[in-house]
């Protein structure tokens, strides 16, 4: 009995360091209650995976205050694509329908319709693309994909109707 008294308590211990740790960065939500604190560290396999999760998906936390080096999935997803696919997203932008261009949106986390989509990005294309779409140079892909990523948000945030409709940040 008192063994089990002592393991319950140690959980509990070490359980709140662990929801407090994880309460420094806002994308990673703890647990709900005292249930959280009990369950996170009994299930060793979803534990241990939820563990990597958090490791990998937080980096750049710094007690919980954004910053310019804050983790952004989303601008991480989109970029990584457009550095792979930026000529394609650029045609079927102009065409305002394609399949990197409805990969897009859902990297984006539009919950819209993929020719609603289309149609917003082909009326926006000089906005998003910039002086950009007539630099061939392949060196500097990082740097453009970079900067469409950086347009593409920016969009997103500014027109009322992808703002409601794709998750920010």
């Amino acid at each position: 009995m008192l063994r089990t008294l002592f393991a319950v308590l140690l959980l509990l211990v070490s359980g709140a360091h662990l929801v407090q740790a994880r309460h420094k960065c806002p994308k990673v939500p703890a647990p709900p209650g005292i249930m959280g604190i009990l369950v996170s560290p009994l299930l060793i396999p979803s534990g241990s995976t939820m563990a990597t999760a958090r490791s990998s998906d937080t980096l750049g936390c710094d007690r919980g205050h954004p910053s310019e080096n804050f983790y952004k999935p989303q601008k991480k997803r989109i970029t990584l694509f457009l550095e792979d696919n930026l000529l394609q997203v650029q045609e079927e932008s102009a065409q305002g329908q394609g399949q990197h261009l409805d990969a897009l949106a859902l990297l984006a986390g539009c919950s819209i319709e993929h020719a609603e989509f289309g149609t917003i990005i082909q009326l926006n294309y000089d906005q998003v693309f910039g002086s950009d779409i007539f630099e061939q140079d392949a060196e500097l892909s990082t740097n453009k994909a970079n900067r469409t990523t950086e347009r593409l948000l920016s969009l997103m945030a500014d027109s009322p109707f992808l703002a409601y409709r794709c998750e920010s940040g």
